[in-house]
């Protein structure tokens, strides 16, 4: 199965108590790890990726299904919950959404 995310990417909350938070996908989270004072631990299955927020702190759910009310800005996440901001080409998302820049430049030399 091909991982969602991969190191360096840029990346968006699409579930959970961080939905649409932005983060950085720094490295894979494979186990017990302490980060910043704070030791987690792997509870789901597939991919997880140590990540650090561009944006106020991240919230994660304790081994009691609760939320952590202390927010973390590195903290490991279940790759089910982001999406990386690039097609698998590398291009910039927002190249979909949008015209192209050379299409758009195209259409102000013509005002």
């Amino acid at each position: 199965m091909r991982s969602r995310c991969q190191p360096g990417d840029i990346a968006v909350f699409i579930s959970g108590p961080n939905l649409g938070k932005l983060v950085h996908v720094d490295r894979p989270f494979v186990g017990i790890e302490d980060i910043g004072g704070t030791i987690f631990c792997k509870t789901m299955p597939g991919p997880s990726w140590v990540v650090t927020s561009l944006g106020g702190p991240l919230f994660n759910f304790m081994t009691d299904d609760t939320i952590n009310p202390k927010g973390h800005i590195t903290a490991p996440f279940n790759e089910l919950r982001l999406r990386r901001l690039r097609n698998p080409k590398g291009d910039d998302q927002t190249l979909i959404w949008s015209a192209k820049p050379s299409q758009c430049a195209k259409g102000f030399a013509n005002v």
